[in-house]
């Protein structure tokens, strides 16, 4: 699709379907780490098949990605979508509790930038500390709740799967392999939006994209779990951020990746000291009067 460019040589043995059909990817333009996880998942899509599974549940069941902790065996790559009104409205609680939560650290660090002095009294401040420890309390029971729903949904489907036995006889792979590379990959991957921001995850040309050639840049793709797309920094800002669990937009699934640990305290609290981080520059700019001259990097408050 587009620029993009996949050559596939696919040999058929003499005793298929029992023995599955055999392929190789003799060039590509898409990079190696993105080649390697599609060809690994081709390779299991067959073997599945000779070992009688339909071609669905071949492509449910061969996810190459390592599963997270409280699903490993949940079943990936289903077409079935559930974006519900629940879950929209989860979204919109979440920015009302962030915004709320940013209300009352302001009022409890809030100065006048006349003279310095702090705007509210300081019951109004213990009242504002008081209410964001309440606030805070209320959404972990929250996120743990939402996060209890989402691990049982998880085992009904692994369940569900599991209850669905393969066939004593062996499965056609050849077909199965066919559309897994055309529809699954090659067609597929030059469209990929990001799941956060909606960009497409590849650049239009694969001829020099830093995003592709850099293993460091920030909107390098990054296949999660339910094999959708973000870049790098979008699914960062997901996971690193209020409410740390994310589900899917197009599956419903939680997002999950390994390189990023699925215990959302980790990350409350890595979350906590960068928020700890900003006030304190915030304060030290009102100080001064300065508006725009501080940032935020990973290691610290610079100037």
């Amino acid at each position: 699709a587009g620029e993009y460019r996949v050559k596939v040589t696919i040999t058929v043995p003499p005793m298929y379907p029992e023995e599955g059909v055999e392929f190789k990817l003799t060039s590509s333009s898409f990079p190696s780490s993105v080649l390697r996880v599609f060809e690994a998942q081709a390779a299991e899509v067959v073997r599945r098949c000779v070992a009688g599974y339909s071609p669905e549940q071949a492509l449910r069941t061969s996810n190459p990605m390592r599963p997270p902790p409280s699903a490993a065996a949940e079943p990936s790559g289903s077409n079935e979508v559930r974006i519900t009104a629940e879950h929209m409205r989860n979204i919109k609680h979440d920015v009302r509790v962030m915004d709320k939560m940013h209300q009352l650290r302001n009022a409890n660090v809030e100065r006048d930038r006349r003279n310095g002095q702090l705007v509210n009294s300081t019951a109004e401040r213990r009242d504002a500390r008081k209410e964001l420890r309440q606030v805070v309390k209320q959404e972990k029971k929250n996120e743990e709740e939402q996060e209890r729903k989402l691990a049982e949904l998880q085992q009904r489907e692994a369940e569900s799967l599991l209850a669905e036995r393969p066939s004593d006889v062996a499965q056609p792979s050849l077909l199965p392999l066919a559309r897994f590379l055309v529809e699954g990959f090659a067609l597929r991957l030059p469209l990929e939006p990001c799941q956060k921001c909606g960009e497409p995850v590849f650049p239009p040309s694969p001829r020099g994209a830093p995003e592709l050639l850099d293993p460091e840049h920030p909107r390098r793709p990054v296949r999660v779990f339910c094999s959708h797309y973000l870049h790098h920094c979008c699914l960062d800002e997901w996971l690193t951020s209020p409410p740390f669990i994310r589900e899917c937009p197009a599956c419903g699934r939680r997002i999950y990746h390994p390189n990023w640990t699925p215990d959302i305290k980790v990350h409350e609290r890595a979350w906590a000291s960068k928020q700890a981080r900003l006030r304190e520059v915030e304060d030290v700019s009102d100080f001064l009067g300065a508006d725009s001259e501080f940032t935020i990097s990973r290691e610290g408050a610079e100037r």
